[in-house]
């Protein structure tokens, strides 16, 4: 049987203002949230039948556009140690305003 894998992002500002334009700001979250549910997946060894995860992850970007975990909210290790490592990859340089805290709930989900 085929497992089909669910990332869902909700992604909300946290705190600040935004020097975007209103439509500029919703179209580069929109990137942000695609881009982050296509980087992440249930990691490999989490992956079993009716696995259903969420975490709450706190972010800022630096000047660079280079992401900083400030929190990850998950009481399962692995997967908060998973998240941690991809966003930390990521970079949104242009995208999301440097310094601002932005916060998201990640919903992880194995069909």
């Amino acid at each position: 049987m085929k497992k089909i894998i669910l990332l869902t992002v909700s992604l909300f500002l946290a705190a600040g203002s935004i020097s975007l334009q209103a439509g500029e700001s919703k179209r580069n979250i929109n990137e942000v949230k695609k881009s982050i549910s296509s980087s992440l997946s249930v990691p490999d060894k989490l992956k079993q039948p009716d696995f259903n995860a969420s975490v709450l992850v706190f972010i800022s970007i630096d000047d660079n556009g280079k992401v900083s975990v400030l929190a990850i909210n998950s009481p399962n290790t692995d997967l908060r140690q998973h998240v941690e490592e991809r966003l930390k990859k990521m970079s949104f340089k242009d995208k999301l305003v440097p310094g601002e805290v932005y916060n998201f709930k990640l919903n992880f989900k194995v069909i």
